[in-house]
């Protein structure tokens, strides 16, 4: 458990446990996290966006829950966010298909893989958004790499949109600097356990 709750202190201890895990722990607790997956009762999804997972980073390879949710959402076509830096603003791109052979991926200022053509579309319309993050708590709230694209993307969402996190770890009690600009997930997946927000 973290000593300090602070977002800073928490993205330095779960970058460094992160970096722990070693490659069969992550697939076993990968397997899990697709079997808490069939807990959730999906409604009829057209569009979502996800992101691509830095494997360099120990992020959780979302790609393999993306696979997973065709079993529930197979019509669900996916978009990736691209961000523009100057106005601190991402935007969801649908690919097509997802299919690598029609997108050119190009690297971020940030390291991210984001597609370089495709059509831009609405965060309004977008029905799921899958969130990258490092660690969340009790209530939702998540802490990322610090930039807050997500945080201001999802304001620009339909509010009923299923924003879904995925962590190896478990929550800490509470973040404790949340501000006015932090928006909570609904729902986070572990190995252990599905969270509802």
């Amino acid at each position: 458990m973290a000593s300090s709750f602070t977002k800073q202190a928490l993205r330095q201890q779960y970058k460094a446990q992160r970096q722990q895990l070693s490659l069969p722990q992550q697939h076993q607790h990968l397997q899990h996290m697709i079997a808490q997956l069939d807990a959730l009762q999906w409604p009829p999804i057209q569009l979502g966006m996800s992101y691509r997972a830095d494997e360099s980073r120990h992020e959780v390879p979302v790609h393999y829950l993306q696979e997973a949710l065709r079993a529930w959402l197979p019509q669900v076509q996916w978009c990736y966010p691209v961000t523009q830096v100057p106005e601190r603003r991402m935007e969801a791109m649908l690919v097509p298909d997802d299919d690598d052979e029609l997108t050119e991926w190009v690297t971020s200022p940030f390291g991210i893989q984001e597609p370089a053509n495709g059509q831009v579309v609405a965060p309004d319309k977008l029905q799921l958004v899958l969130v990258p993050l490092l660690c969340f708590d009790e209530k939702g709230y998540r802490v990322g790499y610090g930039k807050g694209f997500y945080d201001r993307f999802l304001k620009r969402c339909h509010p009923q949109v299923i924003s879904m996190g995925f962590s190896w770890f478990e929550p800490v009690a509470a973040i404790s600097d949340i501000d006015a600009n932090d928006v909570p997930l609904k729902y986070c997946i572990t190995p252990h356990r599905l969270y509802a927000f």
